[in-house]
């Protein structure tokens, strides 16, 4: 690592004699080096770790110098007249606190090489977290990329927009035109129980479309179970669903009616077929209004369906 290192400073300082933004990109990368190697030693090598936050920071002001001063650097790079000329810069940001950028130049400026070791261990991790905090606002003060590179990023998260506002339009116009199941979740009454029902009738509006059934009544002279929209609505169409166990025909034929007052009701539809989950009964009501949605099973059957949906608005 510390080859590589030394290696790319060399890099860094034959494009210092390019222009500004060579110039520039050299040191930030220099510095993108430094604060690498010193995050992955974060953990368990905490001196070295500073040091290498110590120079990533030199690093990265340099680099913002050479864009933002007008005044030369020194070559090669005084860590003093760099900070005193960052401090010059007109409206500068100060990463950090002032404490922490004071106690980082601190670190910085000293020509003692072993100034990280006589730091208590305590002080250290505490000195650690902030350099690192001091280091990476250091860095978002860089921009190292070109304006063409900044377009491109740019278009893509301008079409990236575009694309997430045009899906979103779509499911909106989805969510608006989607007719909604007015029956979930609404009142369910049956003729009766069967004694062996493994639950109760309000199965049949609970949404779920793949179980034994919802709603079972016993055998009986006028079998029927009914959902009450508890209001009136005009029904576009109705979706039944049969019980996924057997005994499919068994309440067959099955008559659909609606009803306004839950007294009057009218036959709108007869089943005579075999129907199922995966096949519900569909039923086209045509705006019909209805309060109340009732299936009557054959006469001395019974009647076990899944589920009903309804759809239809006010």
């Amino acid at each position: 690592m510390q080859r590589f290192l030394l290696k790319d400073a060399e890099r860094a300082v034959q494009a210092y004699k390019g222009n500004r933004v060579e110039k520039m990109r050299a040191l930030f990368r220099a510095a993108e080096l430094r604060k690498n190697a010193a995050d992955e030693l974060f953990e368990n090598r905490v001196v070295a770790a500073l040091a290498l936050y110590r120079e990533a920071a030199l690093l990265y002001v340099a680099a913002l110098l050479t864009v933002r001063s007008e005044a030369p650097l020194d070559d090669p790079l005084r860590p003093d007249r760099v900070f005193q000329q960052f401090r010059e810069l007109q409206n500068p940001h100060r990463p950090g606190s002032e404490r922490e950028f004071d106690e980082l130049v601190e670190l910085i400026i000293t020509n003692d090489p072993l100034v990280f070791d006589r730091l208590p261990p305590n002080e250290a991790m505490r000195r650690l977290g902030s350099v690192r905090d001091v280091v990476r606002d250091l860095r978002d003060l860089n921009e190292p990329r070109s304006l063409t590179r900044i377009r491109a990023v740019r278009i893509v998260r301008v079409a990236l927009l575009a694309v997430s506002f045009v899906g979103l339009l779509a499911w909106a116009g989805v969510a608006l035109f989607n007719p909604t199941n007015i029956a979930l979740g609404k009142p369910v009454t049956v003729s009766s129980v069967h004694p062996s029902a493994t639950g109760t009738p309000a199965g049949l509006t609970d949404g779920v479309t793949s179980a034994a059934y919802g709603a079972h009544t016993n055998k009986e002279a006028n079998p029927w179970v009914q959902v009450d929209l508890t209001d009136v609505y005009r029904i576009n169409r109705v979706k039944i669903y049969n019980r996924g166990d057997g005994w499919f025909d068994e309440g067959l034929p099955m008559t659909l009616a609606f009803s306004e007052n839950g007294r009057d009701f009218t036959v709108m539809d007869t089943r005579t077929k075999t129907f199922g989950q995966w096949l519900p009964w569909v039923f086209d009501a045509k705006k019909a209004r209805a309060r109340y949605v009732r299936v009557n099973g054959a006469p001395g059957s019974f009647v076990a369906l899944n589920e009903i949906e309804v759809f239809g608005r006010k």
